[in-house]
Order: structure tokens, then C-alpha cells, then sequence
């Protein structure tokens, strides 16, 4: 997940009130939110919300109005609810190291030990449907899980740990595979996600609110 954002034109300066949005604990960790909190800085009359919720409790919480948007990794089709396009993540298999004669088969990863998270069960489906095929019987809730964690990064620590496989968003584990804490199983095409902005289109969103949801947008993919 790339970002970069173009300078706050001056207008915007002037523009006060509150912004509350949702997302995924991936989403935090993407490039962009550094990239808002840099144009937040010109404009210090915005004030943010920001909540850490699994993309179906951001639905949830678009749809009750606790939250002005938010970000999700999955498309719920809803009349109610408007998905603008955002970005794209690249979702991995990742071990602290695989055993040798380890393939992509259900065999291989359905008797292996795997850690869990909030979130896993999307990123395991598009892995695994992509790498085994449409037809796989494989699927998260059938994964031989022996650790289960409620955030992304106590897994990431599980996995380089050597407790267990899971899947991930490769932007956020991008510093263990760098510094080889960890590795990835390599397929021959990446398996890519549509990531969205989402919002109740049955309510008005204030002028500061279309602000920030057009920095996003703003934003490179």
C-alpha cells in the first residue's frame, strides 16, 4: 500500500469540526494515515475519531452512525451504503520458516499450526480460494489453529515467534521479511484486495467530513 498526498490548499485551513472513522488495525498501518495526520497538521481546526474495528463492526458502525465512514476489506452490498474505491492490499502466508517439502496444498497448510486474528478469516479466504483453487476444501474455520489473538500485531509476534503460520497483509509485515524474521510462501501471482471508503449514503456528511474523505482520495492507490 502506497501514499502520497498533494499540499492542503489554503482554503481548507479555515474548516473546523469533529471527523469520526472506523477501520481495520491494517488499515492503520498503511502508509496513508501518516499521510492524513501530515495534512491534518495544516488544517488544525479538524479534529479526528479514529476507531480499530474488523471490516464487518466498521458496517455496523457506519450503518448505526457511530462513525461518520470507514474502511473496509470487504464489499457487503447495501442500497444504503456507498463504497468509493481506495487502494489495494496483497494478502501473504508467512512463517517464521516453512519445513521443508511444505507446498501449496491442503495438506501442507491444513496440518500446520496457525495463529488467528481478527480480520484472518477475509485474508484466508482470498489466499487460500487463489492458491488451492475455487473448488479447495479448505478454509479458516477449518485450519488447525493452535493460538488465537485479538490483534494483528500480538499474531505478527506469534508468528516470528515460531508458534505458527498465518495470513497477512504484506504491508504489514513488511519489516520481518525484510529483516528475515519471517518468510513468505511464494505463489506466482500476488493474491490483491479492493480495499474501500464506505459511508451511509441516507445520511448528509458535513463539509469537514467530504474533506477528509477527499484527502483520501487524494492519496496515490
Amino acid at each position: 500500500m502506497n501514499a502520497s498526498a498533494n499540499p492542503p490548499p489554503d482554503q481548507d485551513q479555515g474548516i473546523t469540526g469533529l471527523v469520526s472513522y472506523a477501520m481495520p488495525r491494517s488499515c492503520l498501518m498503511s502508509g496513508h494515515f501518516s499521510q492524513l495526520l501530515q495534512r491534518r497538521e495544516q488544517t488544525p481546526g479538524i479534529e479526528l475519531d479514529v476507531t480499530i474495528q474488523s471490516s464487518l463492526d466498521v458496517l455496523d458502525s457506519v450503518r448505526d452512525g457511530r462513525v461518520d465512514f470507514g474502511f473496509v476489506t470487504q464489499f457487503v452490498p447495501s442500497p444504503s451504503l456507498t463504497y468509493i474505491p481506495f487502494c489495494c492490499e496483497e494478502y501473504i502466508l508467512a512463517a517464521r520458516s516453512f519445513p521443508a517439502g511444505f507446498g501449496i496444498d491442503e495438506a501442507s497448510i491444513g496440518k500446520t499450526s496457525f495463529i488467528g486474528y481478527p480480520g484472518c478469516d477475509n485474508y484466508a479466504h482470498l489466499w487460500l480460494q487463489a492458491a488451492l483453487g475455487q473448488g479447495t476444501g479448505l478454509e479458516y474455520g477449518n485450519l488447525r489453529k493452535t493460538g488465537e489473538c485479538n490483534s494483528i500485531d500480538a499474531a505478527i509476534l506469534m508468528v516470528r515467534g515460531g508458534l505458527g503460520i498465518s495470513f497477512f497483509p504484506r504491508h504489514t509485515i513488511m519489516g520481518e521479511l525484510e529483516s528475515r524474521a519471517v518468510t513468505e510462501l511464494p505463489l506466482e501471482k500476488p493474491v490483491t484486495n479492493q480495499i474501500y471508503i464506505v459511508y451511509d449514503n441516507q445520511r448528509e456528511l458535513a463539509p469537514h467530513v467530504m474533506l477528509i474523505i477527499q484527502w483520501f482520495r487524494d492519496m496515490e492507490p
